[in-house]
C-alpha cells in the first residue's frame, strides 16, 4: 500500500489538539507542557519559549507548519509537536518507517540519513530518524520521533543548525526523554 498520507505527516498540516496547561490527576511538573487533554506532554529544553504563529510562519515559509514550536532566543534550535490527521496504528509503525525512508529523500534535497531505527521512550514505541538536511545557508540536524496516538500519528521533531548541534544535543536528548504519552 502506498502511503500517500506520509506527505501529510511530514509537513504536519493539521491543527494540534487543545493545549492544556491545567492540572490532571498527576501533579504538574515544572516546565512540562501538556497537550491532548493532558495525555501527551514533554519538557522543552531550558530557555525555550513557544513561538507565535507569526514566528512559526517565518520559520516554516513553505507552509504546512507545526502548530506548536518551542525555540531558543535565536530560533536556531527548536522542538516541534505535530498531531497529524493521518491514521497510524501501532502495528503500522514498520510500514510507516519504510515509507518515510523511501519518500523523505525525494522531499528533502540533500538529505543524509544518520539513524533509522525504533526506540522506546517511557514505554512507548517510536520511529526515530536522525538526518541532516540543508537550509539556505547552513546544515540542519534533525531528530524526528513518530508514534501512534489515538490511532493517528504523533510527531516530535528536534532541530538545530549544525554549528550549534554539539552544544545542544544533550538538552535536546533530555527533552526527548521527557516525552510522556498516555493511551
Amino acid at each position: 500500500m502506498k502511503w500517500i498520507f506520509i506527505l501529510l505527516l511530514f509537513v504536519s498540516c493539521s491543527p494540534t489538539p487543545q493545549n492544556n496547561h491545567s492540572s490532571s490527576s498527576e501533579t504538574p511538573e515544572a516546565g512540562r507542557i501538556y497537550f491532548a487533554d493532558n495525555k501527551v506532554s514533554f519538557v522543552p529544553p531550558p530557555g525555550f519559549q513557544p513561538l507565535t504563529q507569526e514566528q512559526i510562519d517565518k520559520k516554516y515559509p513553505k507552509g504546512n507548519s507545526p502548530k506548536d514550536v518551542f525555540a531558543n532566543e535565536s530560533q536556531s534550535v527548536s522542538a516541534a509537536v505535530t498531531f497529524s490527521p493521518a491514521k497510524v496504528s501501532p502495528d503500522q509503525l514498520q510500514k510507516l518507517k519504510e515509507s518515510f525512508e523511501e519518500l523523505l529523500p525525494r522531499m528533502v534535497p540533500g538529505l543524509q540519513w544518520q539513524i533509522r531505527e525504533f526506540v522506546e521512550i517511557n514505554g512507548v514505541k517510536w520511529v526515530h530518524f536522525k538526518l541532516t538536511s540543508h537550509a539556505i545557508d547552513t546544515d540542519i540536524q534533525n531528530h524526528m520521533y513518530i508514534t501512534s496516538f489515538e490511532g493517528k500519528a504523533l510527531i516530535f521533531a528536534f532541530n538545530s543548525i549544525g554549528s550549534e548541534y554539539d552544544e545542544v544535543k544533550t538538552i535536546l536528548d533530555e527533552s526527548k526523554n521527557s516525552i510522556k504519552v498516555k493511551q
